[in-house]
């Protein structure tokens, strides 16, 4: 009996400290959160880091103002680039919160019990939507592509995955 309480109260305090190491909230990488079904089971990653939001495209000028220096733009391809940016970001804001507004819409739609032609009808609008933001991150691209070297654009797309 003493042995067994030995070996319990061995477990007990070896187990407690590295706990405690954790500290309150702890979350493993790669673990779902939250109470539903898959609480606490993992999900497959889909080659992108955790953290990075999935996009059906790639962010090109985004690589491009975060990791600009390692590109050794010139002069005249900063200003071209930054030209363009200045000019569609806001365009680009604007549908990317209009995609969002159109996301929330179905959802709430679908919670209220609307029709399904109803939640379809949205959902059409929001790939509509998605579909044009495609075609902008698609000329973006093009037009980085133009202004870039092929040495640059080789460096923006090995950046680019490494993010």
């Amino acid at each position: 009996m003493r042995t067994f309480m030995f070996v319990l109260s061995l477990i007990f305090f070896v187990s407690v400290p590295s706990y405690a190491q954790q500290g309150p909230g702890h979350k493993r990488p790669g673990m779902m959160q939250g109470k539903g079904p898959m609480h606490g089971k993992m999900h497959k990653m889909t080659g992108k880091k955790m953290g990075m939001k999935q996009s059906l495209v790639p962010h090109y000028m985004r690589v491009v103002k975060m990791q600009g220096d390692l590109l050794n733009l010139t002069d005249d391809q900063n200003a071209q680039l930054e030209k363009w940016r200045t000019e569609h970001q806001p365009k680009m804001e604007k549908l990317m919160m209009e995609i969002k507004n159109k996301k929330k819409a179905v959802f709430d739609a679908s919670i209220q019990g609307a029709p399904a032609e109803q939640i379809l009808s949205l959902v059409d609008e929001k790939n509509t939507l998605e579909k044009q933001m495609v075609q902008a991150k698609t000329r973006c691209r093009d037009f980085i592509r133009s202004v870039l070297n092929e040495e640059q654009w080789q460096k923006l797309l090995a950046t680019y995955k490494t993010m």
